[in-house]
């Protein structure tokens, strides 16, 4: 008798969009990330300190999208409590995770106040190209969480020369811009996701629609270290395993001959 896993099946035939979520700690990327999957598969952080303390992954099916997404949820990048080269560290990980690339990248940032994009945020997205290099911005969405504008407005803003020369890169690249309002709160003060289900369902069509992979050369640099890793571990295992085996299999021969 054979066992059939019908979440499985139903998802074999659907094309896999991988997501990868970047973005400053408290801005509310986890949150995006629980509201791609469709339950709260992610912990969520409104602070300094991140409560993902590591690359995690879930895996849904969206038969609305035709699509099964493969979220990568990451460690915020202003984490106060850890240093550049932790952040740096734990940001690695997502690769092992994505063996054939991000389709997605989800650079998370807020608005202050709401509405006014900063040099503070330029600074955020300078970070980010540092981390996952210039090509980034070819796959990337950049979503304005809690956001009072919408994406067209934001693109209209009134620049400063820094943030004038980002939208131009951004233009250059194709990236997408998506905004995600606060949202209408509940008598408890909890969000209504309903409020804000138009601005998910809009990030959910500029992810579908990304055509561009994201690989770099930094991005293959990792999974090779990562491969070369896993390598040294399974020869480390065979070594211990076979030594194992002869201690074992002499321990036997000892026993005979004494008996």
């Amino acid at each position: 008798k054979h066992s059939v896993n019908f979440r499985t099946l139903s998802a074999m035939a659907l094309p896999v969009k991988t997501v990868l979520a970047i973005g400053e700690t408290g801005a509310g990327k986890s949150f995006l990330c629980n509201q791609l999957v469709g339950w709260p598969a992610f912990d969520e952080s409104d602070d300094t300190k991140s409560k993902t303390d590591k690359c995690t992954r879930e895996i849904a099916a969206d038969r609305s999208m035709g699509v099964e997404y493969h979220v990568i949820d990451t460690i915020g990048l202003c984490d106060t409590h850890k240093s550049e080269e932790e952040v740096h560290s734990c940001l690695s990980e997502f690769a092992r995770l994505a063996p054939n690339g991000i389709d997605a990248v989800l650079c998370v940032a807020t608005l202050t106040g709401g509405c006014r994009l900063t040099p503070r945020a330029v600074d955020l997205f300078d970070m980010i190209e540092g981390y996952f290099g210039n090509s980034v911005w070819e796959s990337a969405i950049v979503v304005f969480n809690y956001s009072k504008k919408t994406a067209e407005q934001i693109w209209s803003t009134d620049p400063t020369l820094s943030i004038d020369k980002l939208f131009q890169k951004w233009r250059e690249s194709g990236t997408v811009i998506c905004a995600v309002g606060s949202g209408d709160k509940d008598d408890k003060g909890s969000l209504v996701v309903e409020s804000i289900s138009p601005q998910i369902r809009k990030l959910k069509h500029a992810i579908v629609n990304t055509s561009q992979v994201y690989e770099s050369d930094e991005f293959r640099q990792v999974r090779a270290e990562l491969d070369g890793k896993a390598e040294q571990a399974a020869k480390s295992f065979k070594t211990h395993f076979c030594r194992e085996m002869m201690l074992e299999e002499n321990a036997l021969l000892l026993q005979g001959q004494l008996s």
